[in-house]
């Protein structure tokens, strides 16, 4: 089955080796360059929340990897004579053999004159004026990708915004609003199209580059919430980390480009509920989305493929100075970030979060206005309870408030842990809202050599023990696919899976005895005391209803 993102990962080429390393040997100059850009200050637009927090991420995990040659551009520095000048000066140091990094995290639309092309929104762009100039087309973009190509270097290019305009679920209306990184587009009647400069842009085109940016034509990603650290972009966040070293390097500090993407998309996926589903395959042509899941992208037809065996092929080496640790002890700021103890913030709908104090949990929860963007609203009209604008629990009374608050804790804890090592996991036929009695599949690949264990934890907080039962824990083949009805209770199940190099046979007792009880709060600690140095986990979140 195919998807379709707005946050779309374009491995447009990957060369054999793409370096960031120290080099303290460099006399000509530094041989890696850098420049990261982010806009959350608009004039005239909806702002970001979370863009500048990204390119400050980036900032620092570019600098842990010894770029020195590094240019930040935040909010008003960005205007259009800055980007060009910084891109400029860029180009001219570049030399061959040179690795350049280019980000951008802000917002993206289309051209109003034309509504095909796609531009990136500059601080002071001003809607609705074809005009003006406080914008970067994306084929000026991609053309210094290929001039720095030209001479030589290799590129990796992260583009952290979106061009489309619906949602891949929407979000449910009493939820607090989600921050997107788009504006709509509405044609300007009169004005002539702007002029085109260079040519669209083929994957044939480049040969030594990584390109990662938003591109789907009718779709757009959410920003999320990071637990201690705010609002921010998933891919932003997810390369950040992976150039901290959480990919799982090999000897020497190495990783291939399969494990890169793979890792990319699976960390993004997991953040975004969903939302954001990663495509990798692609194909040269020129024509729009025609409802199977491609989408065109200025020429480049964009085709998600879920089968995480079709990767790219060479190999990404990022060499640090201090290696990440390879015996599973937290060394990143990820794995410290799971560590986190912020509380559940729960609200009710009705005002009257006084109501919600003295609920029998497994972790720590505060009450919160509604206003006040909590983790969890309740309505008590409904009984339904509202997480990240998905409806994720139906028939809820207030004394069964207290399992779905463990629930979201346990979650929330999981994909910052899983941002280490995830695994690979996913729901067919695709990741909307599922009504009762449809058939799906929860899939999982890359399992060759590694032991399964497989739970979920119903929309009630219900823990089910699914895998292995009895036998072998190891699945014959490196997919497993394990079939799904629709059944009560409705609203968001959560998969999680744990795969190990060594089976955990103490583990696998530990949580079937949490089978069918309302106990994923102890779930942590379990993963805790396993001692597998080489432990993936993976989490799909399956969103059903009536």
């Amino acid at each position: 089955m195919r998807f379709r993102s707005c946050l779309a990962l374009l491995i447009v080429a990957l060369l054999p080796a793409i370096m960031i390393k120290r080099d303290a040997r460099a006399s000509d100059g530094d041989r890696r360059r850098a420049l990261v850009i982010g806009v959350d200050a608009y004039l005239h637009e909806s702002n970001p929340k979370g863009a500048v927090a990204d390119a400050r991420d980036l900032v620092s995990a570019l600098r842990k990897t010894g770029v020195s040659d590094l240019t930040v551009l935040l909010d008003r520095e960005a205007d259009r004579a800055s980007v060009l000048r910084e891109f400029d000066g860029l180009r001219e140091r570049t030399k061959a053999g040179d690795t350049v990094f280019l980000s951008f995290a802000g917002v993206g639309s289309q051209e109003p004159s034309t509504l095909s092309e796609h531009i990136l929104l500059l601080p002071s762009y001003e809607p609705k004026n074809a005009g003006q100039s406080e914008k970067i087309r994306l084929d000026e973009a991609l053309r210094y990708v290929k001039d720095l190509e030209d001479r030589g270097a290799s590129v990796v290019f992260v583009l952290d915004a979106c061009f489309g305009e619906r949602a891949l679920r929407e979000a449910d209306a009493r939820a607090t609003p989600m921050s997107y990184r788009h504006a709509e587009s509405t044609p300007i009647r009169g004005e002539p199209p702007p002029p085109r400069e260079g040519a669209q842009f083929s994957p044939s085109d480049f040969k030594r580059s990584v390109i990662l940016f938003a591109i789907a034509e009718d779709l757009k990603a959410p920003e999320i919430r990071i637990p201690g650290l705010g609002y921010r972009g998933a891919l932003s966040y997810s390369v950040a980390r992976a150039l901290e070293g959480s990919v799982g390097f090999g000897a020497g500090g190495k990783t291939d480009a399969a494990e890169f993407a793979s890792y990319v998309r699976q960390v993004v996926y997991q953040l975004s509920d969903g939302r954001q589903i990663v495509p990798t395959a692609f194909t040269s042509t020129s024509t729009k989305s025609d409802g199977d899941g491609q989408v065109n992208a200025r020429g480049v037809r964009v085709q998600a493929i879920a089968d995480a065996n079709d990767e790219p092929k060479g190999s990404l080496e990022i060499l640090l100075d201090d290696p990440p640790p390879q015996d599973g002890t937290p060394g990143t700021a990820a794995m410290a970030l799971f560590r986190v103890k912020e509380p559940i913030r729960v609200a009710s709908l009705d005002g009257q979060s006084a109501q919600l104090k003295g609920l029998a949990t497994q972790v720590k929860y505060e009450t919160a206005a509604v206003d006040a963007n909590p983790d969890l609203l309740w309505d008590p009209a409904t009984r339904e309870v509202i997480a990240n604008g998905d409806v994720v629990a139906h028939h809820v009374g207030r004394n069964d408030l207290g399992s779905i608050i463990d629930k979201t804790a346990v979650l929330r804890q999981l994909k910052l842990r899983a941002a280490k090592a995830p695994q690979i996991v996913r729901i067919f036929p695709d990741d909307k809202l599922h009504r009762a009695g449809e058939k799906i599949e929860v899939a999982l690949s890359r399992l060759s050599g590694r032991s399964l264990i497989l739970l979920n934890i119903a929309g009630d907080g219900t823990l089910q023990f699914l895998y292995p039962r009895g036998g072998a824990a190891r699945p014959d083949d490196a997919e497993y696919r394990l079939p799904w009805k629709v059944v009560e209770p409705f609203g968001l199940d959560e998969v999680v899976a744990i795969t190990t190099t060594e089976r955990q046979t103490d583990l696998e007792e530990r949580i079937k005895r949490l089978d069918k009880r309302k106990q994923s709060g102890e779930v942590l600690d379990l993963l805790d005391c396993c001692r597998d140095a080489d432990m993936r986990i993976g989490l799909v979140g399956l969103f059903t209803g009536q």
